[in-house]
């Protein structure tokens, strides 16, 4: 399990979450817990590493934010997003997962 004192971002390419971020540094608890959440279940934003569905917060948190549930955007089952690219500089660390379909 990973824990960072370093500020984590992660973004969101293609599918429902196109263009959405998640930032453990917000001032919404909710993110935090799903930024840190997602960091920790993608080892760390390994490359290669992803997720299919929704963490049961996240559709929560979707709908609060505006953004597609899971029942509506269809997360479940075979629909993925996988880390793409991982950057980092100083304590800075972008996670980039594109989005598709798990075979």
């Amino acid at each position: 399990m990973h824990s960072t004192g370093d500020h984590v971002l992660l973004e969101f390419v293609g599918g429902y979450w196109d263009g959405k971020f998640l930032d453990n540094e917000s001032d919404d608890g909710m993110e935090v817990e799903l930024a840190n959440g997602y960091y920790r279940i993608t080892d760390g934003g390994a490359v290669g590493q992803g997720f299919s569905g929704l963490l049961p917060e996240a559709a929560e948190f979707a709908q609060v934010r505006g953004w597609q549930a899971e029942e509506d955007a269809g997360l479940a089952g075979n629909h993925a997003y996988r880390v793409a690219e991982r950057l980092e500089e100083d304590n800075e660390i972008l996670v980039r997962f594109q989005y598709g379909v798990k075979e």
